[in-house]
């Protein structure tokens, strides 16, 4: 008699298809394709990542900072049905005539993938 071990664990599914747009003076095409494949570690190919990063602009709340406006749109599935979060925040990025590097759209949105993939 031959017994075969079979495993009821299959390989996780990740790849959440990933749509980035930003001003080429905020990030570049190869920081724009990191990002795309870090969404790859996210979830399943049916969940769905968009972020959206506007170029600078006058703050609101303040005449001496400039922001970008970055949007996050995630889309898929739940136990609980199909779901659709969005987020927009403006991010301070020049005070004062001077960038303010940890807020650049690069170190902003790796923050937001660290998040994203870590659970």
């Amino acid at each position: 008699m031959n017994i075969s071990k079979i495993s009821a664990y299959a390989a996780p599914s990740f790849s959440a298809q990933t749509r980035i747009s930003a001003p080429e003076n905020l990030l570049s095409k190869d920081d724009i394709n990191r990002f795309v494949e870090m969404g790859k570690k996210y979830k399943t190919p049916q969940d769905i990542i968009e972020i959206n990063i506007s170029d600078i602009h006058p703050s609101e709340n303040n005449p001496n900072v400039q922001v970008y406006t970055c949007t996050k749109i995630m889309k898929g599935k739940s136990p609980k049905g199909e779901y659709c979060d969005k987020s927009q925040m403006a991010v301070p990025y020049i005070k004062n005539g001077q960038k303010i590097e940890n807020n650049s759209p690069k170190n902003y949105l790796s923050k937001v993938f660290s998040r994203l993939i870590s659970g």
